[in-house]
């Protein structure tokens, strides 16, 4: 079985790290907002929002080009 394609896993870990990065965000956010900094936190929060909106979006446009990546390798 031939090994998955570079630029998928490439593509998943800077997704993996969009996430990480969202999640540090999230909590300075939600700081701020505790510290009564309410819109600077809503204007991080509403990025981070925009983060998770898509982030379905991008797991599933992944594991389609995986599964093209696959079916490429199965034709040969």
């Amino acid at each position: 079985m031939p090994a998955e394609n570079p630029l998928c896993d490439i593509i998943e870990a800077l997704h993996e790290n969009q996430l990480a990065l969202a999640d540090a965000v999230e909590a300075v956010g939600l700081w701020i907002d505790q510290r009564g900094g309410t819109e600077a936190s809503s204007s991080i929060l509403g990025a981070v929002s925009t983060i998770d909106v898509n982030a379905e979006r991008i797991r599933t446009r992944i594991k389609a080009l995986k599964q093209l990546d696959m079916s490429i390798y199965k034709e040969s």
